[in-house]
């Protein structure tokens, strides 16, 4: 998928923010899936604890950053494009208590730990445990590069009382969410 996030950053400041008739006057299906408030009703349903911290890996234009900031203390965004991310800290200038980081999840260390982990539009299939080492590993459908969760690096506060949420593709390539 192409990174369209500058387009939309551009399209973004010449609409003033106003999403609706930047969608009604560019009617491109990128577009509405970038910026469409109705996938906020992928994790609506979700009780997130008011008081918990939330990592959210991988930027996806900020569909669903607003939703998080609304519903939890604090959410971190990891990204490692910088486009993407400018743009979301433009469409959630609004919110006080999201974090920006340019990096990737193999190289992000946080010392604080999060209760919830959200992986957005991560092509994640298999979950394949924990390496020789010990470390947490979820291998990606794409291109087999591996995504640790290092004892040293995020600390996965209440694994199971939080958890991540992930989504994963069925065979007719249909998305669902686990928790």
């Amino acid at each position: 998928m192409n990174d369209i996030s500058p387009e939309l950053k551009k399209l973004y400041q010449n609409y003033n923010g106003d999403i609706k008739k930047l969608l009604q006057e560019n009617p491109r299906l990128d577009y509405l899936y970038a910026l469409s408030e109705i996938r906020e009703n992928l994790l609506d349903w979700f009780e997130f604890k008011p008081d918990a911290t939330l990592l959210q890996v991988g930027s996806d234009y900020g569909a669903l950053t607003g939703l998080y900031s609304r519903r939890v203390k604090a959410v971190t965004v990891l990204d490692p494009c910088h486009n993407n991310l400018s743009f979301n800290r433009l469409r959630n200038q609004k919110q006080n208590n999201i974090h920006f980081v340019n990096n990737d999840l193999d190289s992000f260390i946080s010392e604080e730990g999060f209760d919830y982990i959200v992986f957005c539009r991560f092509p994640l299939r298999t979950l394949s445990g924990h390496d020789s080492k010990g470390q947490r590993t979820f291998k990606t459908g794409r291109n087999a590069d591996y995504c640790n969760f290092k004892p040293s690096g995020i600390k996965v506060s209440g694994w199971c009382k939080g958890g991540a949420v992930l989504p994963f593709q069925n065979r007719v390539k249909g998305t669902f969410m686990r928790k």
